[in-house]
């Protein structure tokens, strides 16, 4: 613990790097307490108080700084910096004009006016303004975007790429700087892929109040390019203490999009795919992220297999090296030294990898050489395997850009091509585009139809250079190309449900049995064990029955099992509640709790219910901001959207709010008392408190805005 004031100023400075502000803060005022006159600690509190809003406080807190310090520059760039951002660009430009009379190389001070200046028209004004800057500080990142954002005003897009790039290269770590070049980027023809890697790498480092704040942008983008695996692991991010609840119809349609694909994923776990058949389990979760829209998790993926093993000449699995390495371009992730290793190890194996004759591999070797500029190499490998299909599609590319004088040689090639497409079967083909099929749940045919979605991703430049104009062309997206049949899918949501209840019943039957009954009165012990012996009929039927329809008709509940699940929940004497989170689990996983009534019940144990001496083990209930997408995109879900559950988490947060604001007032606390009632009146004052806000806003506005009206109309799942 620290015990002196420049100790708790540098806690205070690693508070604030670490976007901590609240808790920067307190460092800095225990450090003022010890040394009233410690100036940087007010300095640098001000700055956390403006980036918590707090606009005023952190204007008095600079103006003792320049009062303590008459000649501190910095204190005069910061003040004018937060006028300037507050709308009183006269105040901003006073005190910027001030600190460049002091230092006259404040290349911070310099930026900042040149923005005051742009503000006011004064263009010629701000451009001197950022050319000194750059002069005094070459490598100083904010100049850098904020002269692109005025060449991208002055409509030189250009000169805005070429800056926005100058700011990256200094300043890797800025997520905003990866937005506002990924938006430029979204209004030129033909740079998707490009605006894209930007978006990825903004959501990668950005933090939950830079996603909020710029959260219209980002769906604007994925609604037109979707990526449904990317928005749902990062939709918990962007509604940590959102202010904006009513999530975009693109939410929806990649918890759409995300299931069907998702419920394959956990079917291949159920199997245990990860230990039968590692080598095709890697590959495809790296495709399926890769062409689901996240690259970081494909690269993650693609990892186990791609990456070269130290000091050994090897060659890593080339399909995974080769998902490896463009994962990484598609969210900025540094990949140089990898490329560099995976290519010497190529060239190392040349002559034993073309040796083998496998045509895979050789395709493979020819991708990783041609996406990354080396064609001599890369035509080699696919002249190499010109039998295998895709190799002869991408040889045929090798050579239009290495050969002027093949043009015979081409059109021969192009009707070779055609001619063995003409004899395969539609599916086989790759010329009218890929032919949505059925998931394979065999073993031996996982991956397969995989492999072959990702071959016409690979070549689908080079296809649509030969395809006759009028062709048909069947061009789906990972999350079109695939289906179910109706009967497999059920049966397979009933495996994954079964194996699912089965394994959390047993633990919990084993929790319920080991409670401490001295802490329970009668009731509550009939309770207990109640639900105990209904979990252990559950597994008792769930190993005879082999439909959903079955097993909940032979395990039927009790009439007031939903009354005792609630009295249990409330219990603060029940072993642990985590236990009670995982009951929660259990029953909603059954299919006799609703989205609904899950999320309730889950909210109610992590953010109302008093938990006693148990609070410390809140850490090991997921937040149920986490919870809402695990269970919105669930494959199991087909009724909520996932925009009325995050609605739904809004205005639970509301509600609490309200509730410990409205509350009456506990005289040892000198405050409101804490709302923690029995779960049924928390259910009961939630829907009452939603229902007046509701009637109060008009319900067809209401509905409009907010996803809710199956909760008001009682559906479940």
């Amino acid at each position: 613990m620290p015990h002196s004031a420049s100790e708790y100023f540098d806690q205070g400075v690693e508070h604030y790097d670490n976007s901590r502000f609240e808790q920067a803060i307190a460092c800095f005022d225990l450090a003022l307490e010890l040394e009233p006159e410690l100036y940087t600690a007010l300095h640098n509190r001000a700055l956390a108080k403006f980036e918590l809003g707090r606009t005023e406080s952190a204007l008095t807190d600079l103006a003792e700084v320049i009062r303590q310090a008459p000649e501190n520059a910095g204190a005069y760039s910061d003040r004018g910096y937060i006028h300037l951002q507050s709308g009183d660009t006269g105040a901003a430009l006073a005190d910027l004009d001030t600190a460049i009379n002091i230092d006259p190389e404040n290349a911070a001070a310099l930026t900042t006016r040149g923005s005051a200046y742009i503000r006011l028209g004064r263009i010629k004004m701000a451009l001197i303004d950022f050319e000194r800057a750059i002069a005094a500080n070459p490598e100083n990142a904010e100049v850098y975007k904020e002269r692109a954002a005025l060449w991208e005003r002055m409509g030189d897009l250009e000169g805005a790429l070429e800056d926005y790039s100058a700011a990256i290269d200094r300043n890797a770590e800025n997520a905003l700087n990866y937005l506002s070049r990924g938006l430029l980027y979204g209004k030129l023809t033909g740079m998707e892929n490009a605006a894209a890697a930007d978006y990825c790498r903004f959501l990668t480092l950005a933090d939950a109040r830079t996603l909020e704040n710029n959260s219209r942008e980002i769906f604007d983008f994925f609604d037109k390019s979707p990526a449904p695996f990317l928005l749902r692991r990062i939709l918990p991010r962007m509604l940590a203490g959102s202010r904006h609840p009513a999530l975009p119809p693109a939410i929806d349609r990649a918890a759409g999009q995300c299931r069907p694909i998702q419920l394959f994923l956990d079917w291949l776990t159920l199997q245990q795919m990860e230990q039968r058949d590692p080598l095709h389990y890697y590959r495809l979760h790296a495709i399926v992220h890769f062409y689901m829209g996240d690259p970081e998790e494909a690269y993650y993926h693609a990892l186990r297999r791609g990456a070269p093993a130290d000091g050994v000449g090897e060659l890593p699995d080339l399909v995974s090296a080769y998902y490896l390495i463009e994962s990484a371009k598609r969210f900025h992730e540094p990949y140089e030294e990898l490329l560099r290793q995976i290519l010497h190890a190529l060239r190392e194996q040349r002559e034993i990898l073309i040796s083998r004759k496998n045509p895979t591999d050789l395709y493979y070797a020819g991708l990783i050489f041609y996406a990354n500029g080396r064609l001599v190499e890369a035509d080699e490998f696919f002249a190499a395997a010109e039998s295998y299909l895709p190799a002869a599609y991408m040889y045929l590319q090798t050579l239009r850009l290495m050969s002027a004088d093949a043009e015979e040689l081409i059109v021969s090639k192009i009707a070779g091509l055609r001619a063995r497409e003409a004899a395969l079967l539609p599916e086989e083909a790759y010329l009218p585009g890929f032919r949505k099929r059925y998931f394979q749940t065999e073993f031996s045919h996982f991956f397969a139809p995989f492999q072959q979605y990702a071959h016409y991703r690979e070549i689908e430049t080079v296809l649509a250079t030969i395809r006759p104009n009028g062709e048909s062309l069947d061009r789906g997206d990972l999350w079109t190309a695939f289906e179910w049949q109706p009967e497999k899918r059920a049966w397979t949501e009933w495996m994954i449900r079964r194996e699912a209840l089965s394994s959390l019943g047993k633990f919990l039957v084993g929790i319920l049995r080991k409670t401490k009954k001295p802490n329970l009165i009668e009731h509550q012990i009939q309770i207990t064990e109640g639900i105990a012996q209904q979990l252990e009929q559950d597994n008792w039927v769930l190993t005879l029955r082999e439909t959903a329809a079955d097993f909940q008709r032979d395990a039927r509940l009790a009439p007031n099992w939903q009354t005792q699940l609630s009295a249990l929940i409330s219990h603060r004497d029940f072993p642990l509640i985590q236990y009670q989170a995982r009951l929660v689990d259990y029953f909603y996983l059954r299919g006799n709790l609703s989205i609904w009534e899950a999320l309730l019940m889950y909210y109610y144990i992590a953010c109302i219910k008093d938990s006693g001496e148990q609070n410390a083990s809140l850490a090991d209930i997921a937040d149920p901001v986490d919870k809402m997408p695990e269970w919105a995109f669930d494959p199991l879900n087909a009724a909520v959207p996932a925009s009325g559950c995050a609605a739904l988490l809004h205005w639970l947060q509301k509600f609490r709010d309200y509730c410990q604001t409205a509350g009456s007032v506990d005289p040892d606390a000198g405050g409101p008392m804490k709302y923690s009632p029995e779960y049924s009146v928390f259910a009961q004052d939630f829907r009452h408190y939603l229902a007046f806000q509701r009637e109060s806003a008009g319900a067809e506005q209401f509905d409009s805005v907010y996803s809710l009206k199956p909760f008001f109309e009682g559906h479940t799942n």
